[in-house]
């Protein structure tokens, strides 16, 4: 079984066109009530001040109402899903700014924690060739430019991307 995930925009454009389909709905329906309407208005005895045959249905105010609330909404999720987009570019061409003033130690180590996903302290020390000590401060500074982090497991820490 396939399944589609739809983003935020994606859902905003759905229910715009859902809103203008229904608005052209209640419109052709609107149109053909008046119209019969009008005939009724004919036979009708009552003053036009309060002929029930006169004015639009307040079925069709009340399915205007609700389409226009829809069509509101559903363009606020496009809108505000492109500024969710912007900002996640904004954080993505920062986090990329800091990864290329990192200095080499700290580009290999980055590097390999990277491509790891998730990696031992201890197997970071291994592959990078760098002293426990060395690899420790390197992660603090990493860390500490919000790049990874570290969570303590037993007598050893996983070292991950953050998120």
């Amino acid at each position: 079984m396939t399944r589609i995930n739809f983003g935020n925009r994606q859902i905003g454009f759905i229910i715009v066109l859902f809103s203008v389909a229904f608005a052209l709905v209640i419109a052709d329906f609107t149109v053909k009530v008046e119209s019969l309407n009008a005939v009724l208005h004919q036979n009708c005895s009552l003053p036009d001040a309060v002929c029930p045959f006169i004015g639009m249905p307040h079925q069709a105010t009340v399915g205007f109402a609700v389409t226009g609330i829809l069509l509101v909404f559903g363009i606020m999720l496009i809108l505000m899903s492109r500024k969710g987009e912007h900002l996640e570019m904004e954080a993505r061409e920062k986090t990329e700014a800091v990864i290329k003033k990192l200095n080499k130690d700290e580009q290999k180590v980055f590097e390999i924690v990277r491509v790891s996903g998730a990696i031992f302290q201890s197997e970071l020390v291994e592959k990078s060739g760098f002293t426990k000590v060395r690899v420790t401060r390197i992660l603090d500074k990493l860390e500490a430019k919000g790049l990874v982090e570290r969570k303590r497991r037993g007598m050893t820490n996983i070292v991950t991307m953050k998120q």
